[in-house]
């Protein structure tokens, strides 16, 4: 309950409600609820009276004001105009005869869902209605204060003094109406409250340090770029070859994230993304790469040992499974090999994920392993690795590349995305 009987102060800028003293300060708190009544039936205005209803003479800043930028912000909502008021003050000067007691939460309640109020809350100003965001300074100070479970190492760690820490726990905790820690001589701990809160904010501090730090990295930097790719395509094939993309882009900074599967740039940090999709011309946002052309792989050790000079030889050694993508052996059988009366099945080893996987386990001499061709090139190149048979299947599937249609036209976006495509596509 808000007594509204004299001084309504503003004291923050240019001051809306005008000055109205004496004679034009005959403003009555009735008239104010009248008003607010029928300009808001719904809100839960209402009056205790605790005498007749009359006027506060003696009002120094005028309600009527007030009155009138209601009316104007009703009028025309779209502007969302931010105007300085404050409450803080209602009290009146003198004894007066009738004090006028206004339940005005819901009608504030109301203005606050419609209008932005410049420099103030409404909601912080004593009428019970807690801001919807909590003050930044005490969520890290109860984050540090909470990872420490120590408001002296807090205060060390934020240089601050202890008793800075404990003035901002408080403050958070008023804000929240319920306590964060359990104090007691032998310390403090979390409330269950604290326990539940801690882990949010300790994320939206890290996610706003992160971002910071993003910012201030890239001022008069080089251009930076965020890719999420697979991670064989990062290790068996761009890692491999930065040094050439140094020199085709020179100004670019590349930020890689490692990720597989359906990709969403919604609520994302990349900008843009490597996947290996089947061939389609549905996947949105996506420009095809390269097809992917699997090669069977094995090493020069283990093929000393067993020959392969036909495709059904391939059957004399293990054949190391993709586990997420287990028919690729089964299809690439079918299309070398006839095994219709031969006896021969084929035998697996170990599985893997994915295929940088697999090739290091083929290099290891576990068995043979399929592998994309731009992939196994250098082990190829290098003798590491061989294709005893010169063969190989195209598997349906092919790598693209994806940005979303805010980022399609950025130049460094562009020039990366041709570089790819050359240095995929380039002869063996």
């Amino acid at each position: 309950m808000v007594q509204c009987a004299g001084r309504l102060g503003c004291q923050a800028g240019p001051q809306v409600f005008g000055n109205l003293g004496g004679k034009k300060g005959a403003v009555g708190v009735s008239q104010l609820v009248d008003l607010a009544v029928q300009r808001f039936p719904d809100s839960g205005v209402a009056v205790a009276q605790t005498g007749n209803r009359g006027t506060a003479a003696g009002i120094q800043v005028g309600l009527a004001a007030l009155v009138v930028e209601i009316n104007a912000f009703a009028a025309n909502c779209q502007r969302q105009r931010r105007m300085a008021m404050t409450m803080k003050n209602l009290s009146h000067d003198a004894p007066v005869s009738v004090v006028g007691r206004v339940c005005i939460k819901g009608w504030l309640q109301r203005l606050n869902k419609r209008y932005i109020l410049r420099g103030y809350d409404i909601f912080s100003w004593g009428l019970g209605m807690p801001s919807s965001l909590p003050p930044l300074n005490a969520l890290r100070t109860f984050e540090v204060a909470a990872r420490k479970l120590s408001f002296s190492a807090a205060a060390r760690e934020l240089c601050v003094t202890q008793g800075a820490i404990s003035k901002q726990i408080q403050l958070l905790e008023q804000h929240l109406e319920q306590p964060l820690f359990d104090r007691s001589s032998s310390g403090i701990t979390l409330t269950e409250a604290g326990r539940q809160y801690l882990p949010f904010i300790s994320r939206a501090m890290e996610t706003i340090q992160g971002a910071t730090a993003m910012l201030q990295q890239n001022v008069h930097g080089p251009q930076s770029l965020v890719l999420n790719l697979t991670p064989s395509f990062s290790n068996l094939w761009l890692i491999p070859r930065l040094a050439q993309l140094n020199k085709a882009m020179p100004e670019l900074s590349l930020r890689m994230i490692s990720g597989d599967g359906a990709y969403q740039f919604q609520g994302a940090e990349a900008d843009m993304a490597i996947r290996c999709l089947p061939l389609s011309l549905s996947h949105e946002h996506s420009t095809l790469l390269v097809e992917e052309v699997l090669l069977p792989v094995v090493s020069p050790e283990r093929l000393r040992h067993s020959p392969i000079h036909e495709p059904l030889d391939l059957l004399s050694h293990k054949l190391l499974l993709h586990t997420t993508r287990p028919q690729l052996w089964r299809q690439f059988l079918q299309q070398w090999i006839d095994l219709t009366g031969t006896g021969f099945q084929p035998r697996y080893n170990h599985g893997f994920e994915h295929f940088y996987m697999s090739l290091e386990a083929a290099r290891q001499g576990q068995g043979i392993a399929l592998i994309p061709d731009f992939m196994a090139r250098d082990a190829l190149q290098s003798g590491e690795l061989v294709n005893p048979l010169g063969i190989q299947y195209q598997s349906g599937y092919g790598f693209y590349f994806l940005v979303p249609p805010y980022r399609s036209r950025n130049g460094g976006v562009q020039q990366f995305y041709h570089w790819l495509l050359d240095a995929l596509n380039e002869p063996a």
